[in-house]
């Protein structure tokens, strides 16, 4: 548990917190704000296209995971690792659809495991729009380690670089993965490169397109080398997990610093977007003014009134 932590709640209390932040209005996420711990848990983002196996990687991983964080001195029974995975909103109840958590089952009654299945609420990015405000909720609980699934959103996942302290990219053999991921700037930002299903014909060839591209292109820690790591059954799940703790061995506090501001960044980003889509969206007043120039004023004046209204600190 990070020592700054704040005292830990009742499952019932964190998920009702957890609610809150992922449906509350911005007010709402501003009053319940609490200061940023020193030392957060560390946080791995699996990411990746869709249907390339990465919530059967997480319920994996997790156990492996589990067991380095059960091995330390004074670790605690309960609530060690959190999982968030992030699902594709219902165009009905606006929930998530919680495939990923049917999948992570063989986890799901362990109690020092907590998972959570986490809207993205029509968020691009592969992330749920208020995500910084859920991982701050989970940081408050006092976890070791979170690992945050994003949605299987492509070219978009770009985004997992501004939330996590190690960013795994899964792909697979033959399907072009790896050239969209060129594409979208993910060739850059990933720390490890899982093929998965690496059993499948042409994974040798696209672990080693893999391995070629990795030589063209600027990493996204200066003090790590991005690893490929092929998975062909469930034992290969060690060579992940150990690729996973020799880049947190390898990160200097410069860089995990550097990440983290980046963390705060999206934090920000998504406050402001949000503020500015809840004024627009609020009936009757911006959409009723007769030019685009006379919505945007009304939105700034809107802003404006909120500053004047916030506390100071």
């Amino acid at each position: 548990m990070p020592s700054d932590a704040h005292p830990m709640q009742s499952r019932r209390d964190l998920a009702r917190a957890l609610s809150r932040a992922s449906r509350g209005s911005i007010a709402d996420l501003l009053a319940a704000e609490t200061p940023p711990l020193a030392d957060p848990p560390w946080t791995i983002a699996i990411t990746g296209p869709a249907g390339v196996g990465k919530s059967t990687l997480v319920s994996r991983l997790a156990p492996l995971r589990l067991a380095r964080l059960q091995a330390v001195p004074g670790a605690r029974a309960q609530d060690l690792l959190a999982v968030l995975a992030i699902d594709p909103t219902s165009p009905v109840s606006g929930g998530a659809i919680l495939g990923d958590r049917i999948r992570m089952d063989a986890i799901a009654g362990d109690p020092a495991v907590f998972i959570r299945s986490i809207a993205s609420g029509g968020s691009h990015g592969g992330l749920s729009r208020n995500i910084v405000n859920i991982l701050n909720t989970v940081f408050d609980h006092g976890f070791a380690e979170v690992i945050v699934e994003t949605v299987g959103a492509g070219q978009s996942e770009y985004a997992a670089r501004h939330l996590a302290d190690c960013v795994v990219l899964v792909l697979q053999p033959d399907t072009g993965d790896f050239v969209q991921a060129m594409k979208s700037g993910l060739m850059e930002v990933a720390d490890i490169y899982v093929v998965n299903k690496a059993q499948l014909p042409g994974a040798a060839r696209t672990e080693g397109e893999l391995e070629s591209l990795l030589r063209y292109v600027t990493p996204a820690s200066r003090h790590w080398h991005p690893l490929v790591v092929p998975l062909r059954d469930p034992a290969d799940l060690a060579a992940l997990d150990l690729a996973v703790q020799a880049h947190r061995a390898a990160m200097i506090p410069a860089e995990i610093a550097e990440r983290r501001m980046r963390r705060e960044q999206l934090w920000l980003s998504a406050m402001v977007t949000r503020r500015i889509e809840e004024i627009a969206q609020a009936g009757a007043g911006v959409s009723d003014l007769p030019t685009r120039r006379a919505r945007y004023a009304h939105v700034l004046r809107a802003l404006a009134d909120d500053l004047s209204r916030l506390p100071e600190g």
